[in-house]
């Protein structure tokens, strides 16, 4: 989130707000995580987000692409629809003093009293997918998000993954990418941080002839990331 912050604020800004949100479309994030964590980061670093689902959402918003769905989404009594109770919702009328605190719980436990889409009927979640090879009976809800995946892959120039180690029962994700690189746009980086060395061979496998050249692997974990990719948007590496 710090990363992002930083690259979308105005020079030497210490503000949260205002943003340059042209340059927040540069951004997305896609994952298989349906935990809250980057949720919780985002809305206390005031960028919105957007997941992609088939609702209204500010198309102005950082895309966070939650593949396998997400704690704070349900679905619908009424209509049927999968939908989200974004923590900017959530958190009305709530105040979390954090100050001297190591960790903190986000109950949504209440989802189904609070969260109403259709007037007339509740909301029962969360609606998470359970980590199967065969996803295509959850294909009706997510494909939105699926599809929006994919366009951000098609269209992006620099490519990050950390933290995934493309298991070899995962063929979701191999689809994926095959949809999702055949975009016009010419790929400039595709650079994997995992501290599990073998994880190079299985990209190196999967990537076509085109994205070879443009391939780097680290061997770092995520908070040691930061460091080679802040220069790619013109942030100094510290």
């Amino acid at each position: 989130m710090g990363l992002i912050r930083e690259a979308i604020s105005p020079p030497n800004s210490t503000s949260p707000v205002p943003f340059n949100s042209h340059k927040l479309r540069a951004f997305s994030i896609i994952t298989f995580n349906y935990d809250l964590c980057a949720d919780f980061a985002f809305h206390f670093g005031s960028i919105p987000v957007r997941y992609c689902l088939d609702v209204s959402e500010d198309e102005d918003a950082l895309p966070l692409l939650k593949l396998h769905g997400s704690l704070n989404w349900g679905t619908c009594s009424v209509c049927g629809k999968v939908v989200p109770w974004f923590l900017s919702n959530f958190f009305e009328g709530r105040y979390w003093d954090l100050a001297g605190l190591s960790n903190v719980t986000l109950r949504l436990s209440s989802m189904s009293r609070e969260f109403k889409h259709c007037p007339s009927g509740g909301v029962s979640g969360p609606y998470v997918v359970p980590p199967t090879w065969n996803k295509a009976q959850y294909h009706e809800y997510l494909e939105p998000v699926w599809r929006g995946a994919s366009a951000e892959l098609a269209d992006a120039e620099n490519i990050f993954i950390c933290g995934y180690s493309l298991p070899d029962t995962d063929n979701f994700f191999t689809y994926l990418y095959a949809l999702g690189t055949i975009g016009q746009v010419r790929l400039k980086r595709l650079w994997v941080f995992n501290p599990d060395a073998e994880v190079e061979t299985r990209f190196q496998e999967l990537l076509g002839q085109g994205a070879s050249s443009r391939f780097m692997f680290f061997p770092k974990r995520f908070d040691e990331m930061f460091y080679e990719v802040r220069p790619v948007f013109g942030l100094t590496a510290n």
